[in-house]
């Protein structure tokens, strides 16, 4: 549960600091939800100090970071498979980088089989966090963080 933007992005902080190479997460859930807001603070959390904005038009924009390059893609105005293929988004499943993708979930079938999936859900002013898919270490002590 997040109780505010603020709070959504200190829960994507958390899970930032614990994530290991090699995990892909997929974002959903309605405009605003907070899709952007979450990585922000995922960003935080692996230490880089760069500006993280939505990757709306540009789709994919990489973050160098030691030891982990956070790799943020948007995928809300991709119309078919085709147009994700030609991105190359592949060289970036890495023990290197961490890919965050914002509206991925109608191409899970092309994304790699252990991918984590938080679906953001706005409920009474608040964002509840819902998560699916592969359950790494990491994830699950976080999931346990934002249950404390």
């Amino acid at each position: 549960m997040a109780r505010s933007a603020e709070n959504l992005g200190q829960r994507g902080a958390e899970l930032g600091k614990l994530l290991t190479g090699g995990t892909v997460i997929v974002l959903s859930g309605p405009l605003g939800a907070g899709k952007t807001t979450f990585v922000q603070g995922l960003a935080r959390g692996m230490g880089i100090r760069t500006p993280v904005t939505s990757p709306t038009f540009a789709l994919i924009q990489v973050h160098e970071a030691c030891p982990l390059t956070l790799v943020h893609c948007d995928f809300y105005r991709l119309q078919s498979g085709e147009e994700l293929e030609q991105l190359g988004l592949w060289e970036y499943f890495t023990p290197a980088h961490v890919v965050a993708i914002e509206w991925g979930q109608e191409f899970l079938a092309r994304l790699p089989e252990d991918c984590v999936q938080i679906e953001i859900i706005p409920r009474e002013g608040e964002r509840v966090l819902q998560v699916s898919g592969a359950t790494t270490d990491a994830v699950a002590k976080w999931v346990r963080i934002c249950q404390s």
